[in-house]
């Protein structure tokens, strides 16, 4: 199944899940800067708001099933509409925060479409609380990209470990 036959048959694409999405999703966002951010992609304009703090944030890609936002300087929000067996779908977000230009932490939450939150567990089957994790989505795709990072690591001789990349299939990360 690709990405495209998928889209093409939901009842929502990305543009309406960014319209109809809580605004405790990305709480710096109002429903007027996520209606801006579509309305600018949409006329090939530079998608860039002021937030609820006074500071900027862009939506840098918005696919049928990704969109990409940056929420601050230091942190980035990831949304992917991933298929479920039963032609329904789960939203998975990402957000991400970076310490000093070096360091990233990711979170990793899924939303039903009425945007409950689901279990985790039931979608992806990986804790790491030794490591921070970055985690992106390739958006033409349905792979989860996992890398690791420790700033507390005092022995630097330590090898962090290799980055994962989990595939989409069947209606859980692999």
């Amino acid at each position: 199944m690709s990405c495209l036959s998928f889209t093409e048959g939901m009842a929502q694409n990305m543009k309406d899940i960014v319209r109809t999405m809580p605004d405790s999703i990305i709480p710096l966002l109002s429903l007027n800067n996520r209606l801006d951010f579509v309305d600018y992609i949409d006329s090939k304009m530079k998608a860039e708001v002021t937030n609820q703090l006074g500071g900027k944030s862009e939506m840098t890609t918005l696919t049928d099933d990704f969109a990409h936002i940056r929420v601050s300087a230091c942190s980035t929000v990831e949304l992917k509409v991933l298929p479920l067996k039963d032609s329904s779908y789960v939203v998975a977000v990402v957000w991400s925060v970076v310490a000093n230009d070096k360091y990233t932490d990711s979170q990793l939450t899924f939303y039903s479409p009425d945007w409950a939150i689901l279990p985790r567990k039931r979608f992806l089957k990986f804790e790491d609380k030794e490591h921070f994790c970055a985690m992106t989505f390739k958006p033409h795709s349905w792979s989860l990209n996992i890398s690791f990072s420790d700033p507390f690591q005092l022995d630097k001789n330590v090898k962090e470990p290799e980055p994962k990349t989990f595939e989409w299939k069947d209606g859980k990360f692999e």
